[in-house]
């Protein structure tokens, strides 16, 4: 496939031994100065030789930060190379950036270069606020999970030890005995936690690829698969809206991300979307074709209603409903976040509640027996 695209053994060597995947940041900024040059008539490789320069004179200026102005001068260096030997850029830029980005940069080269340099960098910047929220939505439960760990394991190590020597735990009740056991095997327990939340994450992971169809719209409802459907249709909407803004038709967008699109959950929604242009659909709006139930009843009205109007108009439209299908995914995973800092804090509440009452119970049972 990479013969296909044009990319000879001594640049897949080349690209392997250096490059990496490119982050966010990394794209948003590499979309964007070549946007600008581009748009100032320069053409996409003098464009990658004027960034290239301008980093390799600030790398020269530089004491401090100084490596990764040339790291980056190099890799406009070898998009440059590649642009040269006739590689365009969607192929020199394969493996390094998300499919979605590539096909942008695809619809570009067919149609106009800048549209798909802007769509892409819309895409990076839309994939790294995702992924901000995403970062932020598990640290803080992270941070508590972790808190309540060390609480249970200072207890154990420190308060149940003291009790430990006023009263034999053989004496104790079993709430009590059970306590002793929880503070005091945090490390038996914990990894076994980890393993639990593992298979889970595991679990849904292979649901997601796996389990396709009208039946998936079952468990939608159901957190986590609530937001992977919100952001699913997000990706839908905004990349197909790129694609047509960069030049493609819908038909023929839809069929670019079917045969790109590394999610069969995706695909199936796609490949019925090709479907129902190809039988005539489109004809009453090319909403008609894209509505699925991977869309809220809202968002198919908006699909149905918008699409009545101009090509434009509706790409446009598109756009607009992706950022609020966006914004519902965001807030979804901020409902989740929030259900697990609730559970975390009333587990850290409960056990210093029952560790109070445990070394009350304990020191008002030991106060009996020595008043008796």
């Amino acid at each position: 496939m990479l013969e296909s695209l044009g990319l000879t053994g001594n640049l897949l060597e080349k690209r392997l031994s250096f490059f990496q995947k490119l982050s966010a940041k990394d794209r948003i900024d590499f979309y964007g100065f070549l946007e600008s040059l581009v748009k100032s008539e320069f053409g996409t490789q003098d464009a990658c030789a004027e960034v290239a320069k301008s980093l390799e004179r600030q790398a020269d200026n530089s004491i401090f930060g100084k490596g990764k102005l040339l790291k980056t001068a190099r890799l406009y260096r070898e998009i440059e190379g590649e642009l040269r030997l006739g590689n365009p850029l969607h192929v020199s830029l394969a493996g390094r950036v998300p499919d979605a980005e590539i096909m942008m940069l695809l619809a570009g080269y067919e149609g106009e270069t800048v549209d798909g340099l802007k769509s892409a960098k819309e895409s990076a910047q839309r994939s790294s606020e995702i992924k901000k929220r995403i970062v932020k939505s598990i640290t803080y439960p992270s941070a508590l999970a972790a808190g309540v760990l060390f609480a249970l394991n200072w207890i154990g190590n420190n308060l149940i030890v003291t009790m430990e020597d006023l009263m034999p735990v053989e004496d104790w009740t079993p709430p009590q005995q059970l306590m002793h056991w929880i503070t005091t095997n945090v490390s038996v327990w914990a990894p076994l936690a980890g393993l639990i939340l593992l298979a889970f994450i595991g679990l849904v992971m292979l649901v997601n690829i796996k389990f396709v169809g009208p039946g998936r719209e079952s468990i939608a409802v159901i957190p986590p698969f609530n937001v992977i459907r919100r952001l699913t249709a997000t990706t839908y909407l905004s990349t197909l809206s790129s694609l047509v803004l960069a030049g493609l038709s819908f038909q023929n967008a839809l069929v670019l991300m079917k045969r790109r699109s590394t999610s069969d959950y995706l695909g199936f929604y796609l490949d019925d979307a090709v479907k129902k242009m190809k039988s005539g659909l489109a004809s009453e709006g090319p909403g008609k074709a894209i509505a699925c139930n991977l869309f809220s009843p809202w968002v198919m009205v908006k699909l149905d209603v918008y699409s009545r109007g101009t090509t434009e108009e509706f790409t446009d439209s598109m756009r607009e409903i992706a950022d609020d299908a966006q914004a519902e995914a965001l807030a979804s995973l901020d409902g989740i976040a929030r259900g697990i800092n609730l559970i975390l804090l009333i587990a850290i509440s409960l056990s210093v509640a029952f560790t109070v009452v445990t070394m009350f119970g304990i020191v008002g049972e030991i106060q009996s027996g020595v008043n008796f």
